[in-house]
């Protein structure tokens, strides 16, 4: 992204690299003498969340490799999952299943297989990650929250005066990993620009705090995208782009479970899998004023999983399935919303069409399940600013789901309402409440297994309904204009769920492992998340503490449901960075700590751990568009299971060890 900022002309540009992404609300604090105007272009990620107030990041100083590397210091957010097929991300206590999470603006819904994640990407083409923590807007379509991953543009990556650029990485781990990345950028005339972008990610099977090595996570990831933009009027933008991922080796057969519970049931097997998503969008956007801006989205994106399973189907259970099986999930989606501002009202409205398709392919000869879904969306949202102070937010969403599953077709139809309010009192002090009504349809049958074949109540299935409440306050002396940068956030929420939806797996009366989708009862996730950013001269620092506790009106059978049984308990995050401008080097530690949580109802607990990081990146200004990032996960070598990730015991405890000590080096040249 090219930023212009006024900075002193005495710093380097790591330093304003940092500034612009970390504390640019600093940096125009302060009152500096002998200002010159500089542009910078910065390759990273930014990192925004509804539950920290101005502490917006960049985080290519982590290197990251996985989700987690990206979202894990968020309140509220965590990452479970150590594969590459397992990037699950958890808000709040809600799972991917009950998020809105989307590429480009192209949905990622579905259900492919309860042992991998739906997302499949890479962070290193990632240009901003947007996260609504909590469902407390009605323009989120789930239960917990939203994520929206946007990927780089052509015009993010160029520089002042260029119309053509280009930018080559490598990077290693010492726990058995490398990558490299080739992207190409510019304009191809006054109207039209263009990019390409190829990485490839090879992992060997790393090794876990105790030094013990993994199997059944050796494999590859190529990713490609292409984008082409076109603006022929000014306030008209039209953009077309297609991403292909690659993920394909020899992987364990539950992959989420980690390697001491795969060993205990199938020994040191592994199974030959690819693991594709294919996304293709076509933009629009009109923007002919501030006082107006109109969106519109046609997208296209298919999950395809292969597995072959053929050594995996000796075992009786599975004799179906000797062979190798595919299953596709198919979204395909237009999306169009308006932001106006008219008067004291700022007005979003838009509406929304999806179409998804199951299609799976057995290996045994006649077995296969089409599965498919229409959903429609409608949603309205006035910002009513009441006094100068004090504003009042009333939405409403109409959402239908029409359901066509392999034993029963069903409608789901509910209209939803939302209020915000919003108070501020002084210059520093801004206090926020939320409420909104809950509704979410049953959704389609998981692709990969033959849950659909033995499921025998989803025609009596209801849909979930709930409500989210949220209060809190945000704190800043921004306005103050004072030589520092203080702000802190605190939100407590409590979303109250009933007739959740689970999926319980049981032996049948031939022994043989079949699965129901029904309504277990109430669920209640309570908590809060706290957060502060601290910002002077060369030093930035941020803390957080975040806190989710869950209640249920039924037992919960912890080894007989897939679902949400990932309890994040009480999370600390913090980060404190150093510029050192003389050398044109940033350093930076990062800790987490995760207290031990105990699931209700249930004999499991999850251990505490504690996990620090550290990093430093050099970016020469003797050397323009070269950098050098080097750093440390794990410093201590610690050997910790994320609370976000699979656990239980089902015959054997599930242990997913996260890696072990993980040096990084990473260099760059963008020219």
């Amino acid at each position: 992204m090219t930023l212009l900022l006024p900075v002193p002309a005495r710093l380097g540009l790591l330093t304003l690299s940092i500034a612009s992404a970390l504390c640019a609300p600093a940096v125009a604090a302060d009152n500096l003498e002998d200002e010159s105007i500089e542009t910078v272009s910065v390759w990273g990620t930014q990192v925004s969340s509804s539950s920290r107030y101005l502490g917006e990041t960049d985080l290519t100083v982590k290197q990251p490799d996985h989700l987690s590397d990206l979202l894990r210091d968020i309140p509220g957010v965590d990452v479970g999952g150590t594969h590459s097929l397992t990037q699950r991300i958890n808000i709040r206590g809600f799972t991917e299943q009950d998020l809105d999470i989307t590429v480009d603006g192209a949905s990622q819904g579905g259900k492919m297989f309860h042992h991998i994640s739906n997302l499949t990407l890479s962070p290193d083409i990632l240009q901003r990650v947007d996260v609504a923590v909590g469902a407390s807007s009605i323009l989120t379509s789930e239960l917990g929250g939203a994520v929206a991953f946007e990927t780089k543009d052509p015009y993010d990556l160029l520089r002042a005066n260029e119309t053509f650029g280009a930018r080559l990485s490598a990077g290693w781990g010492s726990n058995d990993s490398q990558q490299g990345s080739l992207t190409v950028y510019g304009l191809l005339s006054d109207e039209w620009d263009a990019m390409a972008y190829i990485s490839r990610f090879d992992r060997d099977n790393f090794k876990d705090g105790d030094g013990n090595r993994t199997f059944g996570g050796e494999g590859e990831i190529t990713n490609g995208l292409v984008k082409v933009g076109w603006e022929p009027a000014s306030g008209h933008r039209f953009e077309l782009s297609y991403d292909k991922y690659r993920d394909k080796g020899d992987y364990l057969p539950r992959p989420d479970m980690g390697v001491s519970f795969n060993r205990n049931r199938t020994g040191e097997m592994i199974l030959p899998v690819t693991y594709d998503r294919d996304t293709a969008t076509i933009n629009y956007e009109y923007t002919p004023s501030q006082a107006i801006e109109l969106k519109a989205l046609a997208y296209y994106n298919q999950l395809s999983l292969t597995r072959d399973e053929t050594e995996f189907a000796t075992h009786p259970f599975l004799a179906d399935r000797k062979g190798v099986n595919v299953a596709e999930d198919t979204n395909l989606g237009v999306k169009l919303s308006v932001s106006q501002r008219i008067g004291d009202h700022q007005l979003a409205y838009g509406a929304h069409y999806e179409n998804q398709d199951n299609d799976t392919q057995f290996a045994k000869p006649g077995v296969q399940i089409l599965e498919s879904a229409d959903k429609i969306a409608l949603y309205v949202e006035d910002k009513i600013a009441l006094t100068p102070r004090f504003s009042v937010t009333p939405a409403a969403r109409y959402d239908s789901f029409d359901r066509r599953a392999t034993s029963s077709s069903q409608r789901y139809d509910d209209v939803s309402l939302a209020l915000g309010a919003e108070f501020v009192a002084n210059d520093y002090l801004t206090v926020f409440a939320n409420s909104r009504e809950l509704h979410k349809a049953p959704p389609l049958n998981e692709s990969f297994t033959t849950t659909a074949l033995s499921e025998s109540a989803d025609k009596d299935l209801k849909a979930e309904h709930g409500r989210t409440d949220e209060t809190g306050v945000r704190l800043s002396n921004a306005a103050a204009q004072k030589d520092y940068l203080l702000t802190a956030n605190l939100t407590v929420f409590r979303t109250e769920l009933d007739d959740e939806i689970v999926v319980r797996s049981y032996k049948d009366g031939g022994g043989n492992w079949a699965y129901e989708t029904t309504n277990r009862g109430d669920v209640t996730y309570r908590g809060f998340e706290a957060s502060a950013y601290w910002a002077w001269q060369q030093w930035t620092a941020s803390a957080s503490y975040s806190r989710t506790d869950v209640s249920y009106s039924e037992a919960y059978q912890l080894d007989q449901i897939f679902g949400r049984a990932r309890h994040l308990g009480d999370t600390v995050a913090l980060n404190a960075d150093y510029a050192l401008t003389r050398w044109d080097v940033l350093l930076g530690w990062n800790t987490q700590i995760q207290r031990s949580t105990t699931v209700p109802d249930s004999n499991l607990t999850k251990p505490g751990y504690t996990v620090h990081n550290v990093f430093a990146q050099w970016q020469p200004m003797a050397v323009d568009g070269f950098t050098l990032t080097a750093g440390v996960d794990n410093l201590f070598d610690s050997r910790y299971r994320s609370h976000a990730s699979t656990s239980g015991k089902r015959g054997a405890e599930i242990l997913d060890y996260e890696p072990g000590r993980n040096i990084k080096l990473t260099a760059s040249y963008q020219f």
